[in-house]
């Protein structure tokens, strides 16, 4: 089958290389416009460019999707399947011009968590597995018929960049499963997604990485979780942006309950903080404007004057 692959980022590395060593043949990979980022407005190469680059495949890069000959392009193109893996919403006229029209990948067992974060939300949740859907694109996004689907658990002490590995990996064999079924059966619709079923996982913000240290130890031990190791769960210590990227919660150690929400007690070399229920331990932790560093290192370095977060 002759395949167009649209990916952006490292989740979508897995596909690509797992693509490369299957009988399909990979016709051409579709990347979003390198465009300067930072202070110093450069372009930086992504990693999934650089292993486009590595495996010699032809990169096409289009300013719209929607233009007349943006379509064209990739109508000669001849493919049989488009698939998406962490790509922009692409528009009808792109998705109907393939034989087998077009499949994505989605971290969540669809319906649940349709939209662009399911892995942190599954996280925040405290949830024990998510999926790994393999979906026909339709005009509404995440809502195709369901081709292929598999769970993977999340244990305890995995965070957001644990999941996102391994649901790479695992959705890029599922899509070859699934390339398969359709190359038996172009007739093959799969399942229908129940929408009255559908949760959705919004886009996230600043402000949902903010620790309110009100919650619950479980809570925050999960807010911390989902948003590590990038872009970290944040509180304010002296004014200063206190990243937080692994912590333990305490419930054997006698300590003073009836502490204020978000006071730190420092003992053995370590940093508690008090939440609505118990304490955490924080174990990775970034200043603003420092390196990432464990807690010993931190209380090294620095004089901890201040007994509790900024509110």
């Amino acid at each position: 089958m002759k395949i167009v692959l649209f990916g952006s980022s490292d989740f979508s590395i897995p596909t690509l290389q797992t693509l490369d060593k299957s009988s399909h043949d990979l016709i051409s990979v579709v990347t979003p416009i390198d465009k300067p980022r930072g202070r110093g407005k450069k372009v930086i190469i992504s990693n999934f460019r650089k292993e486009i680059n590595a495996l010699s495949y032809p990169n096409l890069q289009f300013e719209n999707f929607n233009l007349d000959e943006t379509v064209k392009t990739l109508q000669k193109i001849n493919a049989d399947l488009f698939v998406v893996v962490a790509f922009q919403k692409l528009p009808d006229k792109i998705i109907n011009i393939p034989k087998y029209g077009c499949v994505n990948i989605h971290p969540s067992k669809l319906p649940k968590y349709r939209g662009s974060s399911p892995i942190q939300y599954a996280i925040l949740n405290g949830d024990k597995e998510i999926g790994i859907s393999i979906i026909k694109i339709s005009s509404k996004i995440d809502s195709g018929n369901i081709l292929f689907q598999s769970n993977l658990a999340i244990s305890d002490n995995e965070n957001f960049g644990d999941i996102y590995y391994k649901s790479s990996v695992i959705g890029a064999d599922n899509l070859i499963k699934t390339i398969n079924l359709l190359n038996k059966n172009i007739a093959y619709r799969g399942i229908i997604q129940d929408d009255s079923n559908a949760t959705y996982a919004k886009k996230l913000f600043a402000k949902d990485f903010k620790i309110n240290w009100n919650k619950t130890s479980l809570e925050i031990y999960n807010q911390i979780r989902a948003f590590s190791p990038y872009p970290g769960a944040y509180s304010f210590l002296n004014k200063k942006r206190f990243k937080i990227f692994k912590s333990k919660i305490i419930l054997e150690k006698n300590m003073n309950l009836n502490l204020p929400a978000g006071s730190i007690k420092i003992e053995d070399n370590s940093i508690y903080v008090k939440t609505k229920d118990n304490f955490l331990s924080l174990l990775i932790l970034q200043i603003e404007g420092k390196k990432k560093m464990d807690v010993a290192s931190y209380l090294k370095g620095n004089n901890l004057n201040c007994f509790n977060f900024d509110e």
